[in-house]
């Protein structure tokens, strides 16, 4: 009886196996060919170290809030696992995020946890260098600068700088409000205006620290710089010239006031020897119109201000006038 019990306990396996694989006994053989590969191609492979570096990726930061101290923008993760999982790191977008969105004006220290790698299932984080980030919060502001022209050296003697203009003359920065609280202008890199002798338009990179560099980048402007020559405002009387013979004028000078070119005076030039007063007959009548021309060259031109009197008039004609006048009476 024992016996039979036997063979009727071994007969019930028999069936159950063969039950097993008769029932989708392919889909059994790829999966158990397939474990093998894997077992093959990862749990049989070698395990080594890498060290990678991981972009730190800032999210969440509160509007109005900026980040205002130059962190580290890459960390060093040291990560073992399997050769095939660890040579492919280079093509997996890695980060580590650090979530702001607590955050309040101030100093922050940010660990690196190696709970916060995201790495695949089969990698383990080893070590992160540095362990730790410090941040600085600074609120958001927006404020305008002026644009200042910085030189250096001088002039060609006998000239001077009238204006420079700056293009633009202000130049508004968004960026944190600790770092703006410390910039009061814009200066520009140095202009050198040595032996100017005429206007002149160039373009300036400003002088910038790194901290604004990074808020506004490398930023260039327009110096309009204008030159002229040193002047001496003078009045002289000057006699009147006569194109027609036997002509008296009354009066027979005028007061002119002028520009007149130091570098000029410098070397010996008196002013009214710079100058001529012409008269010229107005229409047909007894005026005379004052022209006042300069006997210099263009290079160094006298500019005339004012001439008293613009018209004068014929001598006898006017003693005439005054005769009659006087019998009248």
């Amino acid at each position: 009886m024992k016996n039979t019990w036997q063979q009727v306990k071994k007969v019930g396996i028999v069936h159950r196996l063969l039950s097993f694989w008769s029932r989708d006994w392919f889909l059994k053989v790829v999966s158990i060919w397939l474990a093998i590969v894997l077992w093959v191609l990862v749990g049989g492979e070698d395990t080594i170290e890498k060290t990678v570096n991981v972009p730190v990726e800032i999210i969440n930061l509160p509007r109005g809030l900026v980040v205002s101290n130059q962190y580290k923008k890459k960390i060093e993760v040291s990560l073992t696992g399997p050769r095939s999982v660890i040579l492919d790191m280079d093509d997996r977008n890695i980060v580590r995020q650090v979530d702001l969105s607590k955050a309040t004006p101030g100093t922050m220290v940010v660990n690196n946890d190696v709970d916060h790698i995201d790495v695949p299932r089969s990698l383990t984080v080893q070590r992160v260098q540095p362990p730790s980030i410090i941040l600085s919060i600074d609120k958001l502001v927006q404020k305008q600068y002026a644009v200042v022209a910085n030189t250096v050296g001088d002039v060609a003697p006998g000239f001077e700088v009238k204006s420079i203009r700056m293009n633009p003359e202000y130049v508004m920065i968004t960026g944190p409000g600790s770092v703006l609280s410390q910039l009061s202008a814009l200066q520009t890199s140095y202009i050198s205006l040595d032996g100017f002798r005429r206007s002149e338009q160039l373009q300036v990179p400003l002088d910038l620290s790194p901290a604004i560099v990074s808020l506004i980048g490398e930023t260039s402007v327009t110096a309009d710089i204008v030159v002229g020559l040193v002047v001496a405002v003078k009045t002289v009387e000057l006699p009147l010239v006569v194109q027609e013979k036997g002509l008296s004028l009354l009066p027979k000078t005028v007061s002119v006031t002028a520009s007149f070119p130091q570098i000029l005076l410098d070397k010996g030039k008196k002013a009214k020897d710079l100058l001529v007063a012409h008269a010229e007959r107005y229409g047909q009548t007894d005026q005379f119109n004052v022209i006042v021309t300069s006997q210099n060259n263009e290079e160094f031109p006298v500019k005339v201000i004012s001439v008293l009197p613009r018209r004068v008039s014929e001598g006898k004609a006017k003693l005439l006038r005054a005769t009659t006048k006087k019998k009248s009476e």
